[in-house]
């Protein structure tokens, strides 16, 4: 069951992200990560949702998030995860 809601949430996300509706693309990576917060492609969504909105202070946050989580799990985060968090800290252009 929770991997169907990280399944639904991530889709949902996509879905708004490519519609431009940022915010309910944030909440719905933000409502899957709640009950998968392993979840890497919901952090990437959820960080993508963030800097189409501007938000980019709560994207460093969640990218902090992300890297402490790796950290503690004694992994390395994907490349795609280190290509949007790149870009959330300014390292990488959009």
């Amino acid at each position: 069951m929770i991997a169907r809601i990280a399944d639904v949430a991530g889709t949902l996300a996509e879905s708004r992200i490519a519609s431009g509706d940022f915010d309910l693309a944030r909440d719905a990576a933000m409502t899957g990560l709640k009950v998968s917060p392993e979840n890497e492609e919901l952090s990437r969504l959820a960080m993508e949702a963030l800097l189409g909105a501007r938000r980019r202070g709560e994207a460093s946050e969640i990218a902090d998030a992300v890297i402490r989580l790796c950290d503690s799990l004694g992994v390395d985060p994907e490349p795609a995860t280190l290509e949007i968090i790149g870009r959330v800290r300014g390292l990488i252009d959009a």
